[in-house]
């Protein structure tokens, strides 16, 4: 039973964040057509950073 209630919490937890991440990826690529003179470029190039950063840290992190 509580193995069961682990589990659930724990993809809780991965799932989310993962979410959340995908929403603000999509409105970062929404801003380049709602945003003038190349601030969208600019949320859409530190978005892309975090992201490849955030995966190759987490991933790095996952195979030590």
């Amino acid at each position: 039973m509580c193995t069961h209630i682990m589990a659930t919490v724990f993809d809780c937890f991965t799932e989310w964040p993962g979410l959340r991440g995908a929403m603000a990826f999509a409105l970062a690529l929404q801003s380049v057509h709602d945003l003038p003179e190349g601030h969208g470029e600019t949320i859409v190039t530190a978005t892309t950073a975090i992201v490849v950063l955030t995966v190759s840290h987490t991933m790095f992190h996952l195979s030590h």
